[in-house]
């Protein structure tokens, strides 16, 4: 490039820029109008995209509720008609007041579970026939003393002779006070 060409560069630069300054107050004012223009055109452009989107994304989630509530509606329906068979089956089985008999029968197993929890005893292994107070107490002879109370605390309340319903229970409280 030669030296002329570079002053006629230089020229331009320097008038464009001195009108730029001279004028800045017509191009700021330009320039703010341009930019609300490019908002307007561009915000309703983007409103109405943002609104459909909107509208979509609702009409998905009650397409999607609508799936879930007609799946709930069937596993509600199969699950009423297990129920009825299994009423009818009880029907079968115990007649027309086949609720009462199906609760008499429950409150006798749950006499006959309670009868012979009461008169039960302990089932005696051999840890309260010995004599080496880890294995009565069923710790380990490494064990800490918070283990080895605690267990006891545990087996204090379960065999004390005020709690228990068990006929023995006095004796293996006397074995775990001795250990």
């Amino acid at each position: 490039m030669s030296f002329g060409v570079f002053l006629l560069v230089a020229f331009v630069i320097v008038t464009i820029a001195s009108f730029i300054w001279k004028y800045r107050g017509l191009i700021y004012f330009v320039g703010i109008v341009f930019l609300i223009w490019l908002f307007f055109k561009y915000f309703f452009v983007t409103l109405i995209i943002i609104l459909g989107l909107v509208i979509a994304y609702f009409i998905r989630r009650v397409q999607e509720n609508e799936r879930t509530s007609s799946e709930a509606d069937k596993a509600k329906q199969a699950h009423q008609e297990d129920v009825n068979a299994w009423r009818k089956e009880q029907e079968r089985k115990y007649g027309p007041n086949w609720y009462q008999a199906n609760r008499d029968e429950q409150k006798a197993e749950a006499n006959k579970a309670k009868n012979n929890q009461a008169t039960k005893l302990i089932d005696y292994d051999r840890r309260w026939d010995s004599t080496d107070p880890y294995i009565i107490l069923g710790v380990r002879e490494v064990s800490s003393f918070s283990e080895i109370k605690n267990q006891y605390k545990f087996l204090s309340k379960k065999y004390h002779p005020d709690v228990a319903t068990e006929a023995n229970s006095d004796a293996i409280m006397k074995k775990i006070n001795w250990a």
